[in-house]
């Protein structure tokens, strides 16, 4: 095997950004790219991704924009009102805050606190401690693997936890 690569187990159940977190802490890597497991993101996008990366220091993060997005309305409608939610809260105007497909500079990982679910803020995470972030058009693949765990519920538990951001915001000093 290469031994770049680790893998980690959590029990199931403590979410995906408790998965996050622990890939954060353990990588020692100059740069991080989170992929989602079901064959979506394309890895050909990865080393522009991390050039990006490497041209701006002053960009923390790459995050993918799926375009044109291959999900059927019922995902794309919510998400897109989402998005426009999340612009328009945070001041972070982007096409798909909640792209699988990023790739991070590995100290601001690190820097990062992810409580439940808030992995889908990581853009405005980012952005809120001083890392410039980039939105970039990746290719997106029809789903190989899994299934979609997107529904109403998750829309308004995201908008709950957009409320939650706007907290962090109003909390920082100017």
């Amino acid at each position: 095997g290469d031994d770049r690569v680790m893998g980690e187990r959590h029990d199931s159940g403590l979410g995906k950004s408790a998965a996050l977190m622990t890939g954060f802490r353990r990588s020692r890597g100059r740069h991080i790219v989170m992929l989602d497991g079901d064959g979506q993101d394309d890895p050909a996008e990865i080393p522009r991704m991390v050039r990006m990366l490497d041209d701006d220091p002053a960009v923390g993060l790459v995050n993918g924009w799926k375009t044109p997005r291959l999900d059927p309305w019922h995902k794309t409608l919510p998400s897109r009102v989402f998005n426009l939610l999340v612009g328009w809260v945070t001041g972070l105007h982007l096409h798909d805050h909640n792209c699988g497909l990023k790739a991070i500079r590995g100290d601001v990982a690190r820097g990062l606190q992810l409580t439940t679910d808030m992995h889908r803020f990581i853009p405005t995470l980012v952005s809120l401690g001083g890392h410039g972030v980039v939105e970039v058009p990746v290719h997106h693949r029809p789903r190989m693997r899994g299934v979609s765990k997107y529904g109403m519920g998750r829309f308004f538990r995201g908008l709950a936890d957009l409320g939650r951001v706007a907290a962090l915001i109003t909390a920082i000093p100017e």
